[in-house]
């Protein structure tokens, strides 16, 4: 086991980073946006996911289903934007905390933008907002994992 991993960790080694970004980016282009969620990558590294709905149990699958498929394709830099987002339940909570963990897991960072007061104090009431940076623009959660990624790359 130990030969494996070592000679995974050699052919990784020899990849040049332009073939480890066009990896990446060969995975990526498989993402399907699932249930009305999309997504955009604003840089090299940071991907922009559009919420859109309710964060419930009902239809909390797809983005489940979407974030999964984004980190395992190495976008692991993301920022939700809730801007469309009129209510999230326990179940929606938990979906972000388990992309929240499953990014960390990369040493990947993931930001909330809550710009509804309404939600924001759902945030507040859980304690989430001690988990999630949370901001009221897109502009600057994407600033805010720019600097981020500056101190890990």
């Amino acid at each position: 086991m130990a030969s494996a991993v070592t000679a995974l960790a050699t052919a990784y080694a020899e990849r040049s980073v332009e073939q480890r970004r066009a990896a990446i980016a060969e995975r990526a282009s498989g993402i399907v946006p699932q249930g009305g969620h999309s997504y955009a990558h604003v840089s090299e590294y940071i991907t922009v996911v559009k919420i859109v709905g309710e964060l419930s149990t009902y239809n909390t699958p797809p983005l489940r289903q979407l974030l999964v498929d984004l980190i395992y394709h190495g976008r692991i830099f993301l920022v939700l934007d809730m801007t469309e987002v009129d209510f999230s339940d326990s179940t929606g909570q938990g979906v972000l905390v388990g992309a929240l963990k499953r990014v960390r897991a990369h040493d990947g960072r993931l930001a909330l933008v809550v710009p509804h007061d309404r939600l924001a104090k759902v945030f507040r009431i859980t304690g989430l907002t001690k988990v999630f940076p949370i901001f009221d623009t897109v502009d600057r959660a994407v600033e805010f994992l720019g600097r981020e990624l500056g101190g890990h790359g």
